[in-house]
């Protein structure tokens, strides 16, 4: 029978090791005979496709350079004609020149021509007859420029058509401008039409300006020879002409072309450069607007052509445009071969789908069936060290791995820590034990979350692969081990045998990291249920010991109060006897009230609601006060008690807790110490803290409780046996306290019977102030003094206090200070004495059935004056804490004191509110 194991490896050999088809070639033959055939007739398809596309180039750039020419020829033409006009009469008005030019309909006829005008020769002397004779001709603004003094002036006079550019030519001479001079010198001597080279006409007014050129043809006095170049010179008069905007020009040549297949780009001689570019007709504006913009279209074809223009060369260069390669036989080459490949693949794909089935579904069964073994085995498996051993022993031999890495990540202090491994000496192990985030492969893994596959090692310089490579490692694969995307830790293998793994083994590995990752979250779920679980019986336990300890607290002031109020009421005892009893009853009352502060206390640390008053404090006034208010327990027990105290030590924060701190820690420490012993309490102060010290020779504390002394309902002794009372909530009070203060508090002890030392360090004062001198509210409880015994003379007081034995104890507090006491048990009660008594003060409970103590003095401040409602209003309540003074002088009061009431600060809080209301 075969076990587990054997399973698992069949399984693996399986799934890494198909079986292959014997025919398995025969697909591929079909698919490269079939591409072969797809390329040969693809190839021969794109020759004959360019040779045509060449030939229908050639006959398109052949035919546009002929447009060129003879319309550029024509315009010449105009010239000759022209200058005709001139031949038979060189006295030619301006508006003879116009009816000319407008008989020729220039623009319907000859598109792209900007004009045709005429500029005359003379010379410096008779420029002011010239301009009298343009300015009688119409032409009133009329003048020569530029101005500069010169021998022989070319002036343009006619310019027609004489629209808003040509307006701007009228008076401007020509032969100043280098390249406009030579072709006028050109023909001068020739007698023939010349073209300039590229010029910017002065009719470019606007923002945007193309290059132009102009064509000149001398005119003759009549009666001159013109056979030499001097008698030409002597004889010239001036010159018919016509300026060109290039782009104007094309267009008007190509203005039928809807669709051109070529783009020409003209160069005014046989340098083709920027510089002598006249016209691109592929980044011309015009022709943006009437063709499709191909301008990152990269031409197919290119030729060059010369042009010979009025004796000047231009250099035209022709190319393809994505017109005339769009309608190429050539665009159907790329859909043949795609066509090809589709039908070659088809084929391809037809022959390999049952191997490729079969081979697919074989190895989705096997996968299958090893990770259903792999599943069953994590959840009969307890210890994930071994559950990790064993995935590895199994895919070590097959896959030829020799080292596996199991690291688990330690929130605490973010590193990681080594749990499992193997291939390496135990050396090396407590070595790498603890590895940082972003060290090493595996460290960058957990760092990023992502898996790192490194293939031939040895070749690699990567520094964090250099732990692995010294190993003698070829091959890596290291993936994090994430549990709904928390990082648990990292798995990582390696092989010395192979420099890469194949994409079957990497996704199994990536299997088996996940599988151990659910195994490492099932045990951690696993711990952490049976210590929450241990955690919660700890928390019973201590829970259980605490009421125990509260019942036993509680009863033992209520027995000794109940005992001795019972005594008093059956017996008739002497004043000594009866002194006793009170001062019994009076201790026990304390103690039950400080006990019940402290569980107040912690009833608002728990609820957040613990409030401090802050101030600036001098601790050695609140020290020195808690000293003397600890010494009558301290002199009981003989305890000696010393101080070395700084006088200065001020820092922020509420006088009366932190007086708490301090009494608390004194209590105690008479608290535990025998008698004779000794206390030393101290205050210092260094640049940043004020330390306090309290130490004693008591009974000291367990090492092993040191740590948890601060905690709430925790004791060391907590049996019933116990020598201390207590609930256990004092430190951890101090605790809360101090840390609000923004300070620290420690306990040290060298154990039992060798005393303890409690040490709390709190920041100093930030600013330096003058030294104040603060009366701290010390926690003790005092009768009603001497002093306060008549303060209250002549006050009426309203008292509302729904218990009767409450309100009986505080009329008499108050009528023993001399007030005159109305006392009345319900709202309805006190309004109703408001009418017939006004009264001088009203002090009211706030917690009563029907209406409470904030109705009360909303009614009653809803009263005039005359009526009482103004009244000053003391709030007597059992909702202590800062929350329920707020809500009281939010309310209407004017003053708020917590029960159990204190005679003497009853009296005296009713004392104060009178005099601040005068």
């Amino acid at each position: 029978m075969e076990n587990r194991g054997d399973t698992l490896y069949k399984n693996l050999v399986l799934s890494l090791n198909p079986t292959q088809t014997r025919r398995g070639w025969f697909p591929y033959a079909i698919l490269l005979g079939t591409l072969l055939l797809t390329g040969l007739f693809s190839y021969y398809a794109a020759i004959a496709s360019r040779t045509k596309d060449s030939l229908r180039f050639q006959n398109e750039a052949e035919r546009t350079k002929s447009d060129i020419q003879n319309r550029l020829n024509t315009y010449v033409a105009l010239l000759h004609g022209t200058s005709g006009l001139f031949a038979t009469n060189q006295q030619i008005t301006k508006q003879e020149f116009q009816s000319y030019i407008e008989r020729l309909k220039l623009r319907e006829t000859y598109p792209g021509i900007q004009g045709i005008g005429f500029s005359t020769r003379i010379i410096s002397e008779d420029t002011q007859s010239l301009v009298a004779y343009m300015r009688n001709q119409g032409i009133s603004n009329f003048t020569i420029h530029p101005s500069t003094a010169r021998n022989e002036y070319h002036s343009i006079i006619y310019l027609e058509p004489l629209d808003k550019r040509n307006k701007a030519a009228i008076g401007y001479d020509m032969f100043t401008e280098p390249t406009r001079r030579a072709a006028m010198e050109r023909a001068r001597d020739t007698g023939l039409p010349a073209a300039s080279g590229k010029v910017t006409l002065v009719q470019e007014i606007e923002q945007h300006k193309q290059a132009g050129f102009l064509i000149y043809l001398p005119i003759y006095s009549k009666d001159s020879a013109k056979k030499t170049v001097a008698e030409r010179r002597n004889g010239l008069i001036g010159f018919v002409y016509t300026p060109f905007r290039a782009d104007d020009l094309l267009a008007g040549i190509f203005k039928n072309q809807q669709n051109p297949l070529i783009n020409v780009d003209i160069y005014d001689n046989q340098k083709i450069n920027s510089q002598s570019l006249l016209h691109s007709s592929s980044t011309s504006n015009y022709w943006k607007n009437y063709w499709k913009d191909y301008s990152s279209h990269k031409p197919k074809f290119t030729t060059t052509r010369n042009l010979n223009i009025a004796g000047r060369t231009w250099t035209i260069v022709f190319s393809s445009r994505h017109e005339l390669e769009k309608d190429s036989a050539g665009e159907f080459v790329p859909y043949m071969i795609l066509g090809g490949v589709i039908l070659s693949f088809i084929l391809f794909g037809m022959t390999r789908s049952q191997v490729l089935t079969f081979d697919a579904m074989q190895k989705s069964n096997q996968r299958l069936g090893f990770l259903y073994e792999m599943s069953s085995d994590l959840l009969v498996q307890e210890q994930p060290k071994e559950f990790i051993s064993s995935i590895f022993n199994q895919l070590a031999e097959q896959l030829q791995l020799e080292i596996y890495f199991n690291y688990l990540f330690d929130s605490s202090n973010q590193r990681l820590r080594l749990h499992a491994y193997a291939g390496i000496s135990e050396d090396l192990a407590q070595e790498i034990e603890l590895l940082e985030l972003g060290f090493a492969l595996c460290g960058t893994v957990a760092q990023q979350n992502k898996p790192i596959i490194v293939e031939k090692i040895q070749e690699s310089n990567d520094p964090k692969a250099s732990l692995v490579r010294n190993l003698g490692i070829t091959a890596y694969a290291c993936y994090p081990l994430l549990s709904s995307g928390k990082l648990i830790g990292t798995l990582a293998f390696a092989t010395r045998s192979q420099t890469c793994l194949n994409s079957n083994e990497l996704a199994l590995l990536q299997v088996v990291a996940d599988l151990v990752a659910t195994a490492l979250e099932r045990n951690s779920l696993i711990t952490q249920l049976q210590q929450q679980t241990e955690e919660l019986r700890q928390a019973n336990r201590i829970k259980d010991e605490f009421l125990a300890t509260l019942s036993h607290e509680l009863r033992t002031p209520l027995n000794a109060i109940l005992g001795w109020i019972q005594l008093l009421q059956s017996r008739s005892f002497d004043e000594n006897k009866k002194a006793r009893a009170l001062e019994t009853i009076d201790r026990n009352s304390k103690l039950l009230g400080q006990l019940v502060e402290d569980i107040l206390d912690v009833s608002r640390i728990i609820s957040g609601k613990f409030r401090l008053n802050v101030e600036e404090v001098n601790l050695h006034s609140i020290v020195e006060s808690s000293v003397d208010t600890i010494k009558p327990a301290a002199d009981a027990k003989q305890i000696q008690i010393t101080t070395q105290l700084n006088p200065q030590a001020l820092v922020w924060g509420d006088a009366n807790r932190l007086q708490q701190v301090i009494w608390n820690l004194l209590s105690n420490a008479i608290k535990f110490t025998p008698k004779d012993g000794q206390v030393k309490i101290s205050l210092e102060q260094t640049s940043s803290q004020v330390k306090i010290q309290i130490t004693d020779t008591g009974q000291g504390i367990e090492i092993e409780f040191l740590p948890y002394v601060f905690d709430s309902f925790r004791q060391a002794d907590g049996s019933t046996t116990r020598s201390v009372g207590g609930l256990g909530l004092g430190l951890a009070i101090v605790r809360h306290i101090v840390e609000l203060h923004g300070g620290t508090v420690r306990a040290t002890s060298s154990g039992e019977g060798k005393g303890a030392t409690f040490t709390v360090e709190l920041p100093v004062l930030a600013i330096t102030k003058k030294q104040t001198s603060i009366s701290p509210k010390i926690i003790t409880r005092n009768t009603v003094s001497a002093e306060c015994q008549g303060i209250l003379n002549g006050l009426k007081i309203i008292l509302v206090e729904d218990e009767n034995d409450a309100r009986e104890l505080i009329a008499t507090v108050l009528e023993e200070a001399g007030a005159n006491v109305i006392p009345v048990a319900n709202v309805a009660q006190a309004l109703d004495t408001f009418q017939h008594n006004k009264p001088d003060i009203l002090v009211s409970d706030i917690g009563m059935p029907q209406e409470d103590g904030y109705m009360l003095i909303r009614k009653v401040r809803a009263l005039s004056s005359e009526q009482g409602g103004k009244t000053p209003a003391l709030a007597l309540t059992a909702f202590a804490g800062e929350e329920g003074k707020n809500q009281a002088i939010n309310a209407g009061f004017q003053a708020h004191i917590t029960k159990p009431v204190e005679a003497t600060e009853l009296v005296r809080r009713i004392a104060n509110l009178v005099k601040s209301r005068k």
